[in-house]
């Protein structure tokens, strides 16, 4: 292939067509520049089960009765996850229902999404590692890290345990909890533990290597056949290793309940990143009008526990 040399050409546009021409060329420099930028993500500090039973006021089991999101003083959206049949492992809590409170959340037609934060639904079981409800973003510690979900496995009817991506957790080894990985995080986790254990999130690549194909270490793909071939940690057995953990403090903190009701009322429940300044008075929610489309904004993190 051969190339020729060209000579540069001037072009001169005046008037409203300079106006047109110069719009038009900023208009796709904009949607290039769009395309180029990376998604924005949560980068949280891995939590080993160690990490976790310290780091918790409470770890409580329930089942999921409501989530319910609404505006609070400031219109930003929060999440109430309620559930019942508490059943305390470790801390200090004595009521049978508890409230959680998380940011973001769907009221309308506006959806407010935490990149990173767990979701729930009516109807299912959880274990939760439950630190600063009320205070906290994401009142669980390590975010995703503290959410177990109790499903039956189809084929033994046995209650097992997963993670609150869907991985299986097949045990707990040298204080960290084993999974096996299937499904990545949507936040990235920062890999302080050697091995498959802390994972890899969908956002990042082997280093080296093709996303797509990322090269493994022989002695790592040895690690995730036998985790593939595992059982499923059953619910029972991680109730005992959280009652039986070494790490478990007693009553670090005790454990509060979110109030719902008192959550339109300002100051009454501070938000974390908002602490020591006063609420505006309530905002009432718009007219009602022709339904709109729905609304989402991706909250970039903030500082909040890690």
């Amino acid at each position: 292939m051969s190339f020729k040399c060209l000579k540069s050409t001037r072009v001169f546009i005046r008037g409203s067509a300079f106006r047109r021409a110069a719009a038009a060329s900023f208009s796709v420099a904009l949607a290039l520049a769009s395309l180029s930028l990376p998604s924005s993500a949560t980068t949280l500090v891995y939590k080993s089960f160690d990490d976790l039973m310290k780091e918790a006021d409470a770890v409580v089991a329930g089942l999921v009765v409501s989530v319910d999101s609404q505006y609070n003083a400031n219109r930003e959206i929060y999440t109430f996850v309620t559930l019942d049949q508490v059943e305390v492992l470790s801390g200090n809590y004595t009521g049978s229902t508890l409230t959680i409170r998380l940011k973001g959340g769907k009221v309308q037609n506006d959806i407010s999404h935490v990149i990173g934060s767990p979701e729930f639904t009516e109807g299912e079981r959880v274990v939760l590692f439950v630190n600063g409800n009320g205070k906290y973003m994401v009142p669980i510690v390590g975010w995703t890290q503290g959410v177990f979900r109790i499903q039956q496995d189809p084929v033994t009817s046995l209650d097992v345990i997963k993670d609150a991506d869907g991985n299986r957790v097949v045990g707990v080894q040298n204080g960290n909890v084993l999974r096996d990985l299937v499904v990545p995080s949507e936040a990235t986790i920062l890999r302080q533990a050697a091995g498959l254990v802390a994972g890899q999130s969908r956002y990042e690549g082997a280093a080296g290597t093709s996303d797509s194909k990322p090269s493994e270490p022989v002695t790592l793909q040895a690690q995730r056949t036998a985790l593939r071939t595992a059982p499923t940690l059953t619910a029972d057995a991680f109730r005992g290793l959280i009652r039986n953990s070494v790490a478990v403090q007693q009553n670090k903190t005790a454990l509060a309940s979110v109030r719902i009701m008192d959550f339109s009322v300002p100051n009454a429940n501070v938000d974390a990143t908002n602490e020591g300044k006063t609420s505006p008075p309530n905002v009432a929610p718009g007219p009602v009008g022709a339904p709109e489309l729905p609304r989402r904004s991706d909250l970039a993190p903030v500082k909040d526990q890690q």
